[in-house]
């Protein structure tokens, strides 16, 4: 007799739990900090971090504009590494509220007390971390208040992403430009004359990787230095770690012949003193060449791999591009506000749509040659990516729908 399979299912799932709906639902005050209030809410069916002001400040014009100028600089960064800011809007019982992706992890901070950290994720982690505000930098962005409690690691993926954009600034901002960040991260720069300095950011990287990884101690030093010598960026500072690593790269994947190398180039010299045949020295300049062809071949191995990674992430960026557009110029575009019961089960077979599209693609690159690691990382890119862009294409809808809403803002 056949044996009935079990049914597969959620446990325990209520119809309640399941609504996906536009308002913000189950807030919950979590902290406040200073002059500001954070909050946890629901919405789309996921949770958002809510950061407005504390009730004595919330009728203070400067506290007001400096709240929507972090909104407005936050907005403009769509990176992995970077919590994104989806909208500015009124929340009941907490006023007006940046509404940030809630990243679920632990801070940086939390992690180096623990100690439970290896040398190998240290080196990881500040190379994630200054790329992230490498990308800050490439957008003309400096985040002023870098510190561990700062940067988040997520529980998928164990990925850093900077939070708190409270004190960032720009160039093309006139306005509350003071001194601003934390004592011992902030630069004697900042100190004395504030503004928006890439070189700053380096500062506080620099006492950031002081303390979470001694390896690149001396790196660390050159940021806390002099101005003259400090990198003008993160972008430079990239570049400094890279070439650092380079080297223990090569040693890594071919040490037994680097070690020849420099037993060949030694002895290549030691014989050139002693005036030895021309024939022995040509035969040992082969091995050299030689050798230092193979260097050359592993590095361009390397950088081969990691801009097959980016495309791959490029690709997976457009493919949810697609039926984003589709969605946005075939359903939501035409509907209105009498139609508005529709939304929710719209929404849904989006969400479905975007899971499926994110999934296939990622099956399709075992075949690609990335390893299984950059094809998980790649997965979680793209569901934050259509989370994210998928929030703002709802706010477009909505605020098309009920022109009311841009009332709001």
């Amino acid at each position: 007799m056949n044996q009935i399979e079990p049914e597969s299912g959620f446990v325990g799932s209520a119809e309640s739990e399941c609504y996906i709906g536009s308002a913000m639902t189950d807030v919950e005050i979590l902290c406040a900090t200073g002059s500001n209030v954070l909050a946890r809410g629901r919405r789309y069916g996921r949770q958002w971090l809510l950061k407005g002001l504390r009730p004595e400040f919330r009728d203070s014009t400067q506290m007001l504009r400096q709240l929507t100028k972090e909104f407005e600089i936050h907005s403009r960064l769509n990176h992995p590494g970077v919590a994104q800011a989806v909208g500015f809007e009124e929340i009941e019982g907490i006023g007006r509220c940046v509404v940030e992706e809630w990243v679920d992890g632990t801070t940086l901070a939390d992690a180096m007390r623990r100690g439970s950290l290896t040398a190998k994720e240290r080196k990881r982690i500040v190379r994630q971390i200054v790329g992230s505000v490498a990308y800050l930098h490439g957008k003309g962005v400096v985040h002023r208040d870098l510190k561990p409690s700062n940067v988040m690691i997520r529980n998928a993926g164990d990925e850093p992403v900077l939070i708190d954009f409270g004190l960032a600034d720009t160039d093309d901002y006139v306005e509350l430009k003071s001194p601003a960040g934390t004592e011992g991260f902030i630069s004697p720069q900042q100190r004395e004359s504030g503004g928006a300095h890439p070189s700053d950011d380096v500062y506080s990287l620099g006492v950031i990787i002081k303390d979470l990884c001694p390896a690149y101690g001396r790196i660390a030093r050159r940021c806390m230095g002099p101005l003259e010598r400090r990198p003008a960026d993160a972008r430079a500072l990239l570049r400094l770690i890279e070439r650092t690593d380079r080297r223990p790269r090569i040693l890594g994947g071919a040490s037994v012949g680097v070690i020849a190398l420099a037993l060949l180039l030694f002895a290549g010299l030691r014989m050139s003193t002693l005036s030895r045949s021309s024939q022995q020295a040509r035969a040992r300049v082969e091995v050299l060449t030689d050798s230092l062809s193979e260097v050359r071949r592993q590095l361009q191995q390397i950088e081969v791999y990691d801009r097959l990674r980016e495309n791959a992430i490029e690709e997976g960026h457009r493919r949810v591009d697609s039926v984003l557009i589709a969605y946005d110029t075939e359903v939501f575009g035409p509907m209105t506000a009498a139609q508005v019961n529709a939304v929710t089960p719209a929404v849904n077979r989006l969400l479905a749509d975007l899971r499926q599209t994110a999934e296939n693609y990622c099956e399709s690159l075992d075949s690609c040659g990335l390893r299984a690691h950059d094809i998980e990382q790649t997965r979680i890119e793209l569901y934050n990516y259509y989370t994210i862009t998928m929030a703002n294409y709802h706010s477009k809808w909505m605020k098309k729908m009920f022109p009311q809403m841009n009332q709001m803002r």
